[in-house]
């Protein structure tokens, strides 16, 4: 199966992610596109990871095993901050895999 990608800008808002992210999160991609990650996603472990990430709070890399509490699924996270080359953190990437 494939993994599902997020992207988040740095006010936490989602950016874009494609189908298989879309699938695992349950968000629909015409309304959520801009919307705050913690108000569109089931998963409170991964949408505090997400606004650490965009923080500077947890490094480079974060990995975490969660459930989407709408439907329990288990999932997989590899969250990272994108980083200009300045080093400014201007959102987050996650990697998701159920």
């Amino acid at each position: 199966m494939p993994n599902g990608v997020l992207v988040v800008d740095g006010e936490g808002r989602i950016a874009l992610y494609n189908p298989m992210a879309g699938k695992l999160l349950n968000i629909n991609s015409e309304k959520s596109i801009g919307e705050k990650i913690d108000e569109c996603v089931n998963c409170k472990t991964l949408s505090d990871i997400i606004i650490e990430s965009i923080g500077g709070k947890n490094g480079d890399d974060s990995k975490i095993a969660a459930e989407i509490e709408e439907n329990q699924v288990p999932l997989m996270a590899h969250i990272a901050p994108v980083k200009m080359d300045d080093g400014d953190v201007i959102g987050s990437v996650a990697i998701l895999q159920d």
